[in-house]
Protein backbone atom coordinates (compact mmCIF):
# COMPACT_ATOMS: atom_id res chain seq x y z
CA UNK A 1 0.00 0.00 0.00
CA UNK A 2 1.48 3.34 -0.99
CA UNK A 3 1.67 6.30 1.43
CA UNK A 4 -1.12 8.30 -0.22
CA UNK A 5 -3.57 5.40 -0.01
CA UNK A 6 -2.60 4.77 3.60
CA UNK A 7 -3.16 8.39 4.62
CA UNK A 8 -6.54 8.44 2.89
CA UNK A 9 -7.58 5.36 4.86
CA UNK A 10 -6.46 7.05 8.09
CA UNK A 11 -8.56 10.10 7.31
CA UNK A 12 -11.59 7.93 6.60
CA UNK A 13 -11.07 6.02 9.83
CA UNK A 14 -10.62 9.09 12.00
CA UNK A 15 -13.13 11.23 10.08
CA UNK A 16 -10.81 14.20 10.57
CA UNK A 17 -13.40 16.83 9.69
CA UNK A 18 -15.45 15.72 12.72
CA UNK A 19 -12.59 14.61 14.97
CA UNK A 20 -12.31 15.39 18.67
CA UNK A 21 -10.18 18.49 18.22
CA UNK A 22 -12.68 20.10 15.82
CA UNK A 23 -15.68 19.72 18.11
CA UNK A 24 -16.90 22.84 19.90
CA UNK A 25 -15.92 22.86 23.56
CA UNK A 26 -17.74 24.41 26.51
CA UNK A 27 -14.93 26.94 26.92
CA UNK A 28 -15.09 30.48 25.58
CA UNK A 29 -12.38 32.91 24.55
CA UNK A 30 -12.68 34.47 28.02
CA UNK A 31 -11.51 31.19 29.56
CA UNK A 32 -8.09 31.40 27.91
CA UNK A 33 -5.06 31.76 30.16
CA UNK A 34 -3.89 35.23 29.17
CA UNK A 35 -0.22 34.67 30.01
CA UNK A 36 -0.08 31.36 28.13
CA UNK A 37 -1.68 32.96 25.08
CA UNK A 38 0.65 35.99 25.09
CA UNK A 39 3.76 33.83 25.48
CA UNK A 40 2.63 31.63 22.60
CA UNK A 41 1.87 34.57 20.31
CA UNK A 42 5.25 36.17 21.01
CA UNK A 43 7.07 32.91 20.23
CA UNK A 44 5.13 32.45 16.99
CA UNK A 45 5.77 36.01 15.87
CA UNK A 46 9.45 35.85 16.84
CA UNK A 47 9.73 32.63 14.85
CA UNK A 48 8.30 34.44 11.82
CA UNK A 49 5.56 31.85 11.33
CA UNK A 50 2.71 34.20 12.26
CA UNK A 51 3.02 37.32 10.20
CA UNK A 52 -0.27 39.12 10.80
CA UNK A 53 -0.21 42.16 13.10
CA UNK A 54 -3.32 41.44 15.16
CA UNK A 55 -2.86 40.57 18.83
CA UNK A 56 -6.51 40.46 19.94
CA UNK A 57 -7.33 36.97 21.22
CA UNK A 58 -10.53 36.55 19.25
CA UNK A 59 -8.96 37.66 15.98
CA UNK A 60 -5.82 35.57 16.43
CA UNK A 61 -7.76 32.43 17.34
CA UNK A 62 -10.11 32.90 14.40
CA UNK A 63 -7.10 33.09 12.10
CA UNK A 64 -5.74 29.92 13.70
CA UNK A 65 -9.15 28.26 13.08
CA UNK A 66 -9.55 27.38 16.74
CA UNK A 67 -12.96 28.95 17.40
CA UNK A 68 -16.63 28.71 16.54
CA UNK A 69 -18.27 32.05 17.23
CA UNK A 70 -17.26 32.87 20.82
CA UNK A 71 -16.49 29.27 21.76
CA UNK A 72 -13.19 27.46 21.47
CA UNK A 73 -12.86 24.22 19.58
CA UNK A 74 -11.47 21.41 21.70
CA UNK A 75 -8.05 22.02 20.13
CA UNK A 76 -8.03 25.65 21.26
CA UNK A 77 -9.18 24.76 24.77
CA UNK A 78 -6.51 22.05 25.08
CA UNK A 79 -3.80 24.45 23.98
CA UNK A 80 -4.69 27.58 25.95
CA UNK A 81 -7.15 26.89 28.79
CA UNK A 82 -6.47 25.87 32.36
CA UNK A 83 -9.02 23.07 32.13
CA UNK A 84 -9.38 19.38 32.84
CA UNK A 85 -9.00 18.44 29.18
CA UNK A 86 -5.34 17.59 29.72
CA UNK A 87 -4.02 15.61 32.65
CA UNK A 88 -0.37 14.97 33.47
CA UNK A 89 0.79 12.37 35.98
CA UNK A 90 4.40 12.31 37.16
CA UNK A 91 6.15 9.94 39.54
CA UNK A 92 9.60 8.96 40.79
CA UNK A 93 10.26 5.33 41.62
CA UNK A 94 12.75 3.98 44.15
CA UNK A 95 14.23 1.37 41.81
CA UNK A 96 14.12 0.26 38.18
CA UNK A 97 10.68 -1.27 38.74
CA UNK A 98 7.23 0.32 38.81
CA UNK A 99 6.68 -0.60 42.45
CA UNK A 100 7.61 1.80 45.26
CA UNK A 101 7.38 5.47 44.36
CA UNK A 102 9.09 8.28 46.25
CA UNK A 103 7.05 11.10 44.72
CA UNK A 104 3.82 11.35 42.74
CA UNK A 105 2.05 14.38 41.30
CA UNK A 106 -0.95 15.09 39.10
CA UNK A 107 -1.83 18.28 37.24
CA UNK A 108 -4.43 19.54 34.80
CA UNK A 109 -4.07 22.58 32.57
CA UNK A 110 -3.15 23.80 29.11
CA UNK A 111 -0.72 21.92 26.89
CA UNK A 112 1.70 24.84 27.16
CA UNK A 113 1.77 24.87 30.96
CA UNK A 114 1.84 21.09 31.41
CA UNK A 115 4.75 20.79 28.97
CA UNK A 116 6.70 23.23 31.18
CA UNK A 117 5.86 21.27 34.34
CA UNK A 118 6.94 17.99 32.73
CA UNK A 119 10.24 19.46 31.58
CA UNK A 120 11.01 20.96 34.99
CA UNK A 121 10.17 17.70 36.76
CA UNK A 122 12.70 15.84 34.64
CA UNK A 123 15.30 18.60 35.03
CA UNK A 124 14.98 18.39 38.81
CA UNK A 125 15.39 14.60 38.75
CA UNK A 126 18.45 14.39 36.50
CA UNK A 127 22.13 14.39 37.38
CA UNK A 128 24.18 17.24 35.92
CA UNK A 129 27.87 17.17 35.12
CA UNK A 130 29.71 20.39 35.86
CA UNK A 131 32.81 21.10 33.81
CA UNK A 132 35.24 23.88 34.63
CA UNK A 133 36.83 25.41 31.56
CA UNK A 134 39.25 28.23 30.92
CA UNK A 135 38.92 31.20 33.21
CA UNK A 136 36.88 29.05 35.63
CA UNK A 137 33.91 29.16 33.24
CA UNK A 138 31.30 26.54 34.20
CA UNK A 139 29.38 24.28 31.84
CA UNK A 140 26.49 22.31 33.29
CA UNK A 141 25.62 19.27 31.19
CA UNK A 142 22.56 17.08 31.85
CA UNK A 143 22.75 13.30 31.67
CA UNK A 144 19.99 13.40 29.01
CA UNK A 145 20.00 16.18 26.38
CA UNK A 146 17.39 18.86 27.06
CA UNK A 147 16.60 19.21 23.35
CA UNK A 148 15.55 15.55 23.23
CA UNK A 149 13.47 15.84 26.40
CA UNK A 150 11.63 18.92 25.12
CA UNK A 151 10.95 17.28 21.77
CA UNK A 152 9.58 14.13 23.41
CA UNK A 153 7.35 16.07 25.81
CA UNK A 154 5.71 18.33 23.25
CA UNK A 155 5.27 15.43 20.83
CA UNK A 156 3.57 13.45 23.59
CA UNK A 157 0.87 16.13 23.82
CA UNK A 158 0.64 16.86 20.11
CA UNK A 159 0.05 13.23 19.12
CA UNK A 160 -2.01 11.96 22.06
CA UNK A 161 -5.51 10.53 21.72
CA UNK A 162 -7.42 13.12 23.75
CA UNK A 163 -10.69 11.23 23.97
CA UNK A 164 -9.03 8.11 25.41
CA UNK A 165 -9.53 9.24 29.01
CA UNK A 166 -5.88 8.51 29.82
CA UNK A 167 -3.19 10.87 31.09
CA UNK A 168 0.20 11.80 29.76
CA UNK A 169 2.84 10.37 32.08
CA UNK A 170 6.39 11.07 33.21
CA UNK A 171 8.02 8.18 35.08
CA UNK A 172 11.47 8.59 36.66
CA UNK A 173 13.30 5.35 37.45
CA UNK A 174 16.82 4.81 38.73
CA UNK A 175 17.98 3.61 35.31
CA UNK A 176 15.64 5.42 32.89
CA UNK A 177 13.11 8.19 32.28
CA UNK A 178 9.91 7.41 30.38
CA UNK A 179 7.65 9.91 28.60
CA UNK A 180 4.31 8.30 27.72
CA UNK A 181 1.33 9.50 25.74
CA UNK A 182 -2.03 7.75 25.25
CA UNK A 183 -2.04 7.48 21.49
CA UNK A 184 -1.26 4.31 19.59
CA UNK A 185 1.41 4.53 16.91
CA UNK A 186 -0.02 4.61 13.34
CA UNK A 187 -0.97 1.10 12.28
CA UNK A 188 1.48 -0.50 9.90
CA UNK A 189 4.28 1.96 10.69
CA UNK A 190 7.23 1.76 13.07
CA UNK A 191 9.38 4.42 14.77
CA UNK A 192 12.34 3.33 12.62
CA UNK A 193 10.51 4.40 9.45
CA UNK A 194 10.30 7.97 10.77
CA UNK A 195 13.83 7.94 12.20
CA UNK A 196 15.15 6.95 8.77
CA UNK A 197 13.11 9.71 7.14
CA UNK A 198 11.12 7.33 4.96
CA UNK A 199 7.58 8.38 5.90
CA UNK A 200 5.54 11.54 5.64
CA UNK A 201 3.77 12.84 8.78
CA UNK A 202 0.55 11.19 9.94
CA UNK A 203 -1.22 13.74 12.16
CA UNK A 204 -3.78 12.64 14.72
CA UNK A 205 -4.41 16.25 15.82
CA UNK A 206 -3.66 18.49 12.83
CA UNK A 207 -5.07 21.67 14.42
CA UNK A 208 -2.97 21.25 17.56
CA UNK A 209 0.22 20.25 15.75
CA UNK A 210 -0.17 23.08 13.24
CA UNK A 211 -0.59 25.61 16.06
CA UNK A 212 2.53 24.23 17.77
CA UNK A 213 4.37 24.43 14.44
CA UNK A 214 3.75 28.19 14.27
CA UNK A 215 5.57 28.65 17.61
CA UNK A 216 8.38 26.25 16.55
CA UNK A 217 7.49 23.88 19.36
CA UNK A 218 6.86 21.19 16.75
CA UNK A 219 7.85 20.69 13.15
CA UNK A 220 5.53 19.41 10.43
CA UNK A 221 7.75 16.97 8.58
CA UNK A 222 7.69 13.93 10.90
CA UNK A 223 11.19 14.77 12.15
CA UNK A 224 10.57 14.54 15.91
CA UNK A 225 11.76 10.97 16.45
CA UNK A 226 14.75 11.48 14.19
CA UNK A 227 15.75 14.66 16.05
CA UNK A 228 15.53 12.84 19.39
CA UNK A 229 17.54 9.91 18.04
CA UNK A 230 20.30 12.10 16.58
CA UNK A 231 20.64 14.35 19.64
CA UNK A 232 20.85 11.34 21.96
CA UNK A 233 23.35 9.52 19.77
CA UNK A 234 25.59 12.59 19.70
CA UNK A 235 25.40 12.85 23.49
CA UNK A 236 26.03 9.15 24.06
CA UNK A 237 22.57 8.66 25.58
CA UNK A 238 20.63 5.49 24.82
CA UNK A 239 17.00 6.07 23.78
CA UNK A 240 14.25 3.65 22.81
CA UNK A 241 10.81 4.16 21.25
CA UNK A 242 8.26 1.67 22.52
CA UNK A 243 4.88 0.96 20.97
CA UNK A 244 2.46 -0.09 23.67
CA UNK A 245 -1.09 -1.51 23.37
CA UNK A 246 -2.78 1.82 24.12
CA UNK A 247 0.01 4.33 23.80
CA UNK A 248 3.58 5.22 22.92
CA UNK A 249 6.63 5.82 25.11
CA UNK A 250 10.01 7.46 24.63
CA UNK A 251 12.51 5.87 27.04
CA UNK A 252 15.77 7.63 27.91
CA UNK A 253 18.34 5.48 29.72
CA UNK A 254 20.28 7.21 32.44
CA UNK A 255 24.02 6.79 32.90
CA UNK A 256 26.44 7.37 35.71
CA UNK A 257 28.44 10.33 34.44
CA UNK A 258 32.21 9.99 34.46
CA UNK A 259 33.86 13.01 36.05
CA UNK A 260 36.32 14.62 33.61
CA UNK A 261 39.48 16.28 34.82
CA UNK A 262 38.51 19.53 36.52
CA UNK A 263 34.83 18.54 36.65
CA UNK A 264 32.32 17.48 39.28
CA UNK A 265 29.02 15.64 39.44
CA UNK A 266 26.09 17.00 41.34
CA UNK A 267 22.60 15.61 41.72
CA UNK A 268 19.67 18.04 41.70
CA UNK A 269 17.49 17.49 44.76
CA UNK A 270 13.83 18.42 45.11
CA UNK A 271 14.65 21.31 47.43
CA UNK A 272 17.34 22.75 45.20
CA UNK A 273 16.98 25.14 42.33
CA UNK A 274 17.84 23.55 38.97
CA UNK A 275 20.90 24.79 37.12
CA UNK A 276 20.56 27.68 34.72
CA UNK A 277 19.43 26.22 31.44
CA UNK A 278 20.70 26.93 27.94
CA UNK A 279 18.21 28.52 25.52
CA UNK A 280 15.95 26.23 23.50
CA UNK A 281 17.41 25.31 20.14
CA UNK A 282 15.36 26.12 17.06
Amino acid sequence: MDQSTYENLLRQRDNVQYSWERKVSKYTIDDIDEQVFREYLKKAKDAGRIEFDETDKKTVLEKLELTHENYLLNAGAALFCNSGINELQMAKFATDERLTFTDIRRFTGSIMELAKKAEQYIIDAMDWRVEIGKGLARREIPEIPLEAIREAIINSFGHKMFDSGQSNEIAIFKNRIEIYNPGEFPAGLTPEIFINGKSRPVRRNPLITRTLYYSKDMESFATGLKRISVVCRNAGCKVEFEQQPYGFAVIFYRKKQQVPEGGTIRETKNNQSPPKLPPKLS
